[in-house]
Protein backbone atom coordinates (compact mmCIF):
# COMPACT_ATOMS: atom_id res chain seq x y z
CA UNK A 1 0.00 0.00 0.00
CA UNK A 2 2.64 2.17 0.62
CA UNK A 3 4.88 1.50 -2.65
CA UNK A 4 0.71 2.51 -4.41
CA UNK A 5 0.72 5.95 -2.67
CA UNK A 6 4.55 6.78 -3.00
CA UNK A 7 4.02 6.18 -6.66
CA UNK A 8 0.56 8.19 -6.98
CA UNK A 9 1.40 10.98 -5.35
CA UNK A 10 3.60 12.39 -8.70
CA UNK A 11 0.44 11.02 -11.10
CA UNK A 12 -2.52 11.57 -9.24
CA UNK A 13 -1.96 13.86 -5.88
CA UNK A 14 -1.80 13.31 -2.57
CA UNK A 15 -5.59 13.91 -1.73
CA UNK A 16 -6.47 11.66 -4.28
CA UNK A 17 -4.67 9.00 -3.70
CA UNK A 18 -5.32 9.25 -0.08
CA UNK A 19 -8.97 9.30 -1.16
CA UNK A 20 -8.77 6.20 -3.35
CA UNK A 21 -7.23 4.06 -0.33
CA UNK A 22 -9.66 5.29 2.51
CA UNK A 23 -13.55 5.74 0.72
CA UNK A 24 -13.54 1.85 -0.19
CA UNK A 25 -12.06 0.73 3.44
CA UNK A 26 -15.00 3.40 5.09
CA UNK A 27 -17.84 1.85 3.00
CA UNK A 28 -17.15 -1.59 3.76
CA UNK A 29 -17.03 -0.43 6.98
CA UNK A 30 -20.33 0.50 6.80
CA UNK A 31 -21.49 -2.46 5.07
CA UNK A 32 -19.62 -5.31 7.23
CA UNK A 33 -18.29 -6.11 10.56
CA UNK A 34 -15.92 -8.83 9.28
CA UNK A 35 -12.24 -8.28 8.71
CA UNK A 36 -11.89 -10.63 5.32
CA UNK A 37 -15.40 -9.75 4.16
CA UNK A 38 -14.38 -5.91 4.64
CA UNK A 39 -11.11 -6.63 2.45
CA UNK A 40 -12.70 -8.23 -0.49
CA UNK A 41 -15.98 -5.62 -0.02
CA UNK A 42 -13.41 -2.61 0.14
CA UNK A 43 -11.22 -4.25 -3.27
CA UNK A 44 -14.27 -4.63 -5.13
CA UNK A 45 -15.74 -1.71 -4.11
CA UNK A 46 -12.32 0.17 -5.33
CA UNK A 47 -12.11 -1.80 -8.90
CA UNK A 48 -15.94 -0.71 -9.88
CA UNK A 49 -15.42 3.02 -8.79
CA UNK A 50 -12.16 2.99 -10.63
CA UNK A 51 -13.57 1.45 -13.91
CA UNK A 52 -17.20 3.11 -14.02
CA UNK A 53 -14.70 6.63 -12.82
CA UNK A 54 -12.75 5.71 -15.92
CA UNK A 55 -15.49 4.56 -18.35
CA UNK A 56 -17.02 8.44 -17.64
CA UNK A 57 -14.21 9.88 -17.77
CA UNK A 58 -13.62 8.20 -21.39
CA UNK A 59 -17.32 8.75 -22.52
CA UNK A 60 -16.87 12.30 -21.87
CA UNK A 61 -13.79 14.43 -23.28
CA UNK A 62 -12.53 17.00 -21.06
CA UNK A 63 -13.92 14.84 -17.81
CA UNK A 64 -10.55 14.02 -15.80
CA UNK A 65 -10.29 10.65 -14.58
CA UNK A 66 -8.84 10.56 -11.13
CA UNK A 67 -11.57 13.41 -9.39
CA UNK A 68 -13.96 11.11 -11.43
CA UNK A 69 -12.91 8.29 -9.90
CA UNK A 70 -13.05 9.94 -6.48
CA UNK A 71 -16.42 11.43 -7.25
CA UNK A 72 -18.20 7.92 -8.23
CA UNK A 73 -16.53 5.99 -4.66
CA UNK A 74 -17.75 9.17 -2.85
CA UNK A 75 -21.01 8.76 -4.28
CA UNK A 76 -20.96 4.76 -3.53
CA UNK A 77 -19.90 6.06 0.19
CA UNK A 78 -23.10 8.18 0.46
CA UNK A 79 -25.89 5.55 -0.52
CA UNK A 80 -23.73 3.27 1.75
CA UNK A 81 -24.03 5.76 4.73
CA UNK A 82 -27.48 6.13 3.82
CA UNK A 83 -29.00 2.46 3.04
CA UNK A 84 -26.50 -0.21 5.12
CA UNK A 85 -28.53 -2.65 6.07
CA UNK A 86 -27.08 -2.29 10.02
CA UNK A 87 -25.06 1.43 10.15
CA UNK A 88 -27.28 3.22 7.71
CA UNK A 89 -28.82 6.60 8.89
CA UNK A 90 -32.22 4.81 7.46
CA UNK A 91 -32.06 1.75 8.96
CA UNK A 92 -31.32 3.29 12.14
CA UNK A 93 -33.87 5.70 12.24
CA UNK A 94 -36.51 2.83 11.24
CA UNK A 95 -35.34 1.13 14.36
CA UNK A 96 -36.00 4.13 16.59
CA UNK A 97 -39.15 4.46 15.04
CA UNK A 98 -40.87 2.19 16.79
CA UNK A 99 -39.22 2.88 20.01
CA UNK A 100 -40.53 6.30 19.87
CA UNK A 101 -43.51 5.35 18.98
CA UNK A 102 -43.93 3.16 22.18
CA UNK A 103 -42.68 6.11 24.07
CA UNK A 104 -44.83 8.48 22.51
CA UNK A 105 -48.10 6.33 23.12
CA UNK A 106 -46.68 5.83 26.79
CA UNK A 107 -46.02 9.33 27.47
CA UNK A 108 -49.70 10.29 26.21
CA UNK A 109 -51.41 7.49 28.26
CA UNK A 110 -52.65 5.79 24.98
CA UNK A 111 -49.78 2.42 26.29
CA UNK A 112 -50.92 -0.22 27.67
CA UNK A 113 -50.67 -0.27 31.07
CA UNK A 114 -49.63 -2.62 33.60
CA UNK A 115 -52.93 -3.50 35.32
CA UNK A 116 -54.75 -3.98 31.52
CA UNK A 117 -52.19 -6.26 30.39
CA UNK A 118 -53.24 -9.00 32.84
Amino acid sequence: MLGVAVIGLGAVGALMVVALMVIPAATARLLTRRLATMVVVSALLGAASAWIGSAASAARPGLPTGPTIVLVASAVFVLALLFAPEGGIVARAMRRAPAAQRRAGAMTGRGRSMSAAG
